[in-house]
Order: structure tokens, then C-alpha cells, then sequence
């Protein structure tokens, strides 16, 4: 969160918005709710949704800061 907060205050926000918007909706509800619902697992499979979602956006916002893709 930090490397992503570091690239709005740089001018770069419109990407790391739009991978949080889709990764949080996308990645993190999703398996939250299979995980943590439809699984059975509870409050345990809403963490892992919520920790996949922030690998995820992790990964997709380091790699195309470091090919040099900024806004």
C-alpha cells in the first residue's frame, strides 16, 4: 500500500486506482465470499480475500512501475 500511495503522490493514480477498484471487486470479494461463504470457512476465507486482492494489486502495480508504464 505504501508503493501504491508513493505513485499517487508522483502523479501516477489513475492505473493504481482502476487495478485497486478492479482487484478489491474482482479478486478480493470474490474470493471472499467462495472462501469465507460458500466454503464454510468464515471470517478466515474473507482475510484470504482481502490478502489476495492486496498480493495481486501488489504484483500488477510493482511490475508496471518497474518496466517504467507510469501515467
Amino acid at each position: 500500500m505504501t508503493f501504491v500511495s508513493s505513485l499517487k503522490a508522483a502523479g501516477a493514480y489513475v492505473f493504481p486506482l482502476i487495478a485497486g477498484i478492479w482487484c478489491n471487486w474482482g479478486l478480493g470479494l470474490t474470493t471472499g465470499y467462495v472462501v469465507g461463504v460458500a466454503m464454510g470457512v468464515g471470517v478466515a476465507g474473507i482475510f484470504a480475500g482481502t490478502a489476495t486482492d492486496e498480493y495481486i494489486r501488489g504484483l500488477i502495480v510493482t511490475v508496471r512501475a518497474h518496466f517504467g508504464v507510469i501515467d
